[in-house]
């Protein structure tokens, strides 16, 4: 009796354990046990949410804002005083029938509801889209009663899709879901916000750069390329002003909103009074500021700027402060400005350095030191840091992962002071690099979570539990490509802030064998994955990398023209426009009905000298291009190259770069087959690119190769080019050793040895010179003298010499042209066989033609011929036109036959 006592007083204890702590049901067999009720209308949404995920898995549909025969309410709040950071989420149950997801703010109820699908549901968002959503069927749910609270540790939390494109909607909500935001503090290029040129250009021309001894005022408008001087007098008085009437116009601002519970409009970037530099470079070279920056190189490579940048920001700050304390003050510690100066103290705690530097990087030992150096160099100075990192997948054939390295940086950076993290992501408009910005949003959310867990359960997830460890295979070898292979390559070894985008460098090291286990471990993926979504994944996963694979084999290919090309000699410089001077032989063209602007910028080049560009500003988004064309005669390997850049506000389908194409002498297109280009990738960031392209001659006969420097795909923003040039390989006379009968040479020392002269157009004199130490060597040669002809006009040397049918021969002179004449001018050594009767013999034109190059260096131009039956003489012509307002000088012509009758 006692023992059956005892029995019944336990099982009346544990009854009363089990109501006590029994789990909060939502859902029992499909049918709904709770309703879901939301304090404000800023928690409809999630609300919504709530309900649409829950029937997705349980078929259960819960009602919104009633209450049903249970009285079990599950209760979305955002309750701004309750919470220690904002975006903080708690899960509470202060009675029986409640369950409150509450946030600081929006965001804050926001990743609390997806929290509670992901913990409760098993709701997994691996990528974005309806095949990224893995979701268990559940007939029935419940939720243990266990207080929960979680806040981000890192509170700048941003996956761009492009630094300078929107953001798409379905990335959008796929990021912020697993915890992304929009930066706490607003990090950006700002200062030509505050020393804007229309105010300050003729009041305070002191305020603006000297380039190369000249004070340079941007143009109105101007964003990029140029920084204020910043030891001018006043300079930091009259920004930190700027600032603070920015601040004020915020904060009024915020007073009308601040009911709002959205973070994106009523946050602390509100009361942030940003100071990044502008973008592009452009820092002053005045001596006060050189004095202050020194000679120093930094670790990007850059000549380092900080020594006058971090004193004017100091001082700028301590201003802001003393009106607005508790302002933050972040700034851009990029490129140029990138580290602090030595023997730094402590700086305004309100300054936020955002260190940008691409964490692929960090793959070198030495870099990798060197960062974490330059991190605890401004950790000591102020308190909180930003990181700005460039994890772009977009514009790679191979998924740039780098899971390891990026998780262990990630860790280490907030162990030393690093709170807000933006990267450019740049994903493209598919999902190669798998697990990447999942696991990046789940170390920024929690740094101390486990790496390898997260990985894990991606890859069961993804394509399930047979299939993921043949895909985590698959994406570790790529790891270990962009970690070790890598580091051999030249475009990983140089010094910059971001990998390069538009060089295909990163494929140097990648093997035929790489691409061949790859597509093996896909097709193995493929096999063993389990259910219809899991083995859709999987396809789509195989779909992706087979759609690169051809592309991979194609630069294998380039390589291997490019390999031998990089080791030709190419010093024939056959074309140079560095547009300091005014057309350089370019034509224009764009598509009807487009209204482009083809303009010359005095200071916007490299370097700050002039350069062209295209205005697409109001224009359709058709083609619009510049065209250079040289003729060629010869085989020949050709390397054409230019360097351009884009303005930030470009459109996102802006597409430009250079392309090299040929066309026959009457300017007709020859098959696409032979055009090759290179097209301006990465960020549009102001940034200059050198576009190189390699190319030979593609059939016999007279030809032009043409360069086409083009912009299409937007009716907005600029692009720039400067720097075209066109160089080939030297010419070899071929068989040049057996032109052995001299059938004329004239060296100039005796005047002109019978050549007679003739001008042609309506107007202007050209004199025919002979010059006694203008020639070879010092020697005499003869000229033709144009600094008062007109641009019409032209003037030749001409001889007659005797010569038999089937005589093969060889014609050369060498020819200086003086370096400032006109790139319009048009210089040949030609010839034409005539008979018995003077009359010419029709046949291929004969000629040689003198580059567009100015550089006053002689050059030995040469056509060989046949002489076809019934000529008697061939007349040699030593040309110019259009040859305003220089002079071209001509020495050692010779005219060379093979010995007569012969075959060789």
């Amino acid at each position: 009796m006692k023992h059956n006592f005892i029995k019944l007083i336990c099982l009346v204890f544990a009854v009363c354990i089990s109501v006590q702590g029994a789990d909060f049901v939502l859902v029992s067999n499909s049918k709904p046990q709770a309703s879901i009720q939301y304090s404000n209308p800023y928690a409809k949404k999630y609300a919504e949410i709530l309900v649409d995920y829950v029937k997705k898995s349980s078929g259960a549909e819960l009602a919104i804002g009633k209450t049903i025969p249970s009285g079990k309410t599950v209760r979305l709040q955002i309750d701004i005083d309750k919470h220690a950071d904002r975006e903080e989420f708690t899960f509470t149950f202060p009675d029986e029938n409640t369950l409150v997801i509450s946030g600081g703010c929006e965001n804050g109820l926001k990743f609390g509801v997806y929290s509670f699908l992901d913990r409760y549901l098993g709701l997994k968002r691996l990528f974005p889209g309806k095949l990224g959503d893995v979701l268990p069927q559940k007939t029935t749910i419940a939720i243990p009663r266990v207080p929960v609270k979680d806040a981000p540790k890192y509170l700048s939390r941003y996956l761009g899709t492009g630094a300078y494109t929107n953001d798409t909607k379905e990335f959008y909500d796929w990021s912020r879901s697993l915890g992304a935001n929009n930066p706490r503090i607003w990090m950006g290029h700002f200062l030509f916000f505050l020393l804007p040129v229309e105010k300050y250009g003729k009041t305070h021309p002191e305020f603006y750069p000297v380039f190369n001894g000249k004070r340079c005022i941007p143009n109105p408008g101007q964003q990029t390329a140029w920084q204020p001087c910043f030891t001018a007098p006043g300079i930091a008085e009259e920004i930190a002003k700027n600032a603070i009437l920015k601040l004020e116009k915020s904060r009024k601002l915020s007073e009308k909103i601040r009911n709002s519970y959205e973070i994106v409009n009523d946050d602390p970037r509100k009361f942030t009074a940003p100071l990044g530099i502008n973008d592009a470079g452009g820092f002053c070279e005045c001596d006060r500021c050189q004095k202050a920056n020194g000679t120093r190189i930094n670790f990007v490579g850059r000549p380092d700027c900080s020594g006058s940048y971090v004193p004017f920001l100091n001082k700028a700050a301590n201003l802001i402060t003393a009106k607005y304390p508790g302002t933050k003050i972040p700034f851009l510690a990029y490129n140029n400005v990138s580290e602090i100066p030595e023997g730094t103290g402590k700086l305004n705690p309100a300054l936020i350095p955002e260190i940008t530097f691409d964490s692929m990087y960090l793959a070198d030992p030495e870099r990798k030191a060197t960062y974490r150096r330059v991190i605890r160099a401004w950790n000591a100075s102020v308190p909180e840091i930003g990181s700005g990192d460039y994890i772009w997948g977009k514009h790679f054939l191979i998924p740039r992962v780098y899971f390891k390295q990026l998780s262990e940086h990630l860790c280490w950076n907030y162990r030393n002071g690093v709170r807000h993290y933006y990267a450019e992501f740049v994903p493209g408009h598919d999902w190669t690099e798998g697990p990447k910005a999942y696991l990046v949003l789940k170390l920024l959310w929690n740094p101390d979570c486990d790496p390898q867990a997260v990985l894990k359960e991606w890859y069961e997830c993804a394509v399930g539990k047979a299939a993921a460890p043949v895909l985590q295979e698959y994406f570790e070898r790529i790891e270990q490509y962009w970690t070790k292979d890598i580091r051999s390559t030249e475009w990983f070894r140089e010094p910059r802030v971001y990998c390069s985008y538009g060089n295909a460098g990163y494929l140097d090291a990648y093997k035929p064998e790489y691409l061949a286990k790859s597509e093996e471990l896909l097709n193995k993926v493929v096999k063993l994955a389990g259910t219809p979504e899991e083995k859709a994944r999987a396809v789509y996963f195989r779909k992706l990398f087979l759609d690169r694979k051809p592309l991979i084999q194609a630069f294998w290919k380039v390589r291997e023209i490019r390999r031998k090309a990089e080791k030709m000699d190419f010093s024939d410089a056959l074309y140079r426009a560095d547009f300091d001077s005014y057309p350089k032989t370019l034509k224009t063209w764009q598509r009807a009905g487009r209204h482009a602007k083809f303009f010359r910028d005095e200071n916007g080049g490299v370097n700050h000298t002039a350069c062209i560009g295209i205005d697409t500003e109001g224009s359709r988004s058709g083609p619009a291009l510049y065209e250079a064309r040289i003729p060629v005669r010869e085989k020949r390997t050709f390397r054409v190259t230019v360097q351009c850049r884009i303005e930030p506000n470009a459109g996102a389908e802006t597409s430009a770069g250079l392309a090299v194409y040929w066309r026959d002498t009457k300017n007709r297109m020859l098959s696409n087959t032979y055009r090759v280009e290179q097209k301006y990738q990465g960020p549009k960031d102001d940034e200059w690119q050198t576009l190189t392209v390699y190319t030979t001659t593609p059939v016999e006969g007279n030809l032009q190769l043409c360069a086409g420097l083009s912009i299409t795909g937007t009716d907005k923003g600029k692009i720039r080019f400067d720097n075209l040039k066109i160089d080939a390989v030297p010419m070899v006379i071929p068989e040049e050793g057996k032109y052995t009968e001299i059938l004329r040479k004239n060296d100039f020392e005796s005047k002109r040895q019978k050549w007679s002269s003739w001008q042609g157009g309506k107007t202007g004199k050209i004199k025919f010179l002979w010059d006694a130490k203008g020639g070879r060597n010092g020697t005499a040669c003869i000229l033709i003298d144009s600094s008062q002809n007109t641009e019409k006009a032209s003037g030749m040397y001409v001889s007659d010499t005797t010569v038999k049918p089937g005589q093969k021969l060889l014609f050369y002179a060498w020819v200086r042209v003086s370096p400032d004449i006109s790139a319009e001018a048009v210089i040949r050594i030609s010839g034409d066989f005539y008979g018995p009767n003077k009359k010419a013999i029709r046949g291929a034109n004969l000629y040689a033609e003198h580059p567009a190059v100015r550089d006053g260096c002689w050059r030995k131009l040469f056509f060989t011929a046949e002489v076809p039956e019934g000529a008697s003489f061939i007349r040699l012509v030593l040309s110019a036109r259009r040859a305003v307002p220089g002079n071209v000088r001509f020495d050692d012509a010779a005219l060379l036959s093979r010995p007569y009758g012969k075959t060789n």
